[in-house]
């Protein structure tokens, strides 16, 4: 279904982002055959890796200069906003690359009209991105969605976002 959603078949989906994370030193083995196999470690002194301290999962590599943003920092001021509406929404949490990146949406389906026309805005929508492997920014959307078909299939429209590179400070101020 791509971009489309029917609100009738959306499930809560929990995924684990969670988990803790630590930025190390990035280090290189290097194996000598020409003095009897000798394995060396080599510096990187310019990069750093992220890894899973839970599972010593390797995350991604970057410079020096990133400044790791957990997906909690991401994910739950905006459950706590979602909360305290006393609004009842949808969340589809969805972890990809052993966790190396968060895709989430939170859907409040239950704003909508007593007949809903086409092209009515009947849910709203925000979606939540963020990465340890440098694939995504910290990424918040909004979007009206907005009626198409009387099957009850929608399609976003955005309404405002935000970006920023990990290489600032992220603090979500609500």
């Amino acid at each position: 279904m791509n971009h489309m959603t029917q609100l009738a078949k959306l499930v809560d989906k929990k995924g684990d982002y969670a988990f803790p994370i630590q930025t190390i030193p990035m280090k290189g083995v290097f194996q000598d055959y020409s003095k009897d196999g000798l394995i060396s470690d080599i510096d990187c002194n310019d990069r750093v890796m992220i890894i899973r301290t839970d599972t010593n999962e390797y995350l991604g590599n970057h410079s020096t200069s990133y400044r790791p943003v957990k997906h909690t920092q991401v994910l739950e001021p905006i459950i706590d906003i979602a909360d305290s509406m006393k609004t009842p929404y949808v969340t589809q949490i969805n972890m990809l690359d052993n966790g190396a990146m968060m895709d989430t949406k939170i859907i409040f389906k239950e704003i909508c009209f007593d007949d809903p026309a086409m092209q009515d805005y009947i849910a709203f929508q925000i979606t939540l991105r963020n990465s340890y492997n440098g694939v995504w920014s910290v990424m918040i959307q909004a979007d009206g969605l907005r009626l198409w078909c009387m099957n009850g299939c929608t399609t976003p429209d955005k309404i405002a976002n935000y970006k920023q590179k990990h290489n600032g400070y992220f603090q979500l101020q609500l």
